[in-house]
């Protein structure tokens, strides 16, 4: 796969992301990407740190919007938040700055992906705050 492409895979991915985040869904979140293992606990799955994130994040949207008197929420996936991929080694690095009503949050996304050996995009994410 050539370096156009793989760009292109990765950018799809990080929208789907970031739409599921937005929209909520985070069952079908944990269909398509892993979360960084610190999210999953000492025995806890995949789709449990998804969930224990999803949990973080709706707490953190409700608090900042009865800190603020106003809503917060994830906006859907916007290209203008997505910093250049960053390919290194067969890695592709996204860095994503999500927004609530096109203001910046105080936290990104941060996410590592790679193509495997059956040329499927395998991708990890974390927040860094």
């Amino acid at each position: 796969m050539n370096r156009i492409a793989i760009k292109i895979k990765a950018k799809n991915r990080v929208k789907a992301i970031v739409n599921c985040i937005a929209q909520g869904k985070f069952d079908e979140l944990a269909s398509i990407t892993l979360i960084e293992s610190s999210w999953c606990g000492d025995n806890g799955t995949q789709e449990q740190g998804i969930k224990d994130f999803g949990t973080w994040l709706t707490e953190q949207l409700t608090l900042w919007s009865e800190d603020e008197g106003k809503e917060f929420v994830v906006d859907e996936f916007d290209k203008k938040s997505l910093d250049d991929l960053d390919i290194e080694d067969g890695l592709i690095w996204a860095d994503y700055s999500p927004t609530s009503h096109g203001e910046p949050l105080d936290f990104w996304f941060e996410i590592q992906m790679h193509i495997d050996e059956k040329g499927k995009l395998i991708s990890e994410f974390n927040v860094n705050i």
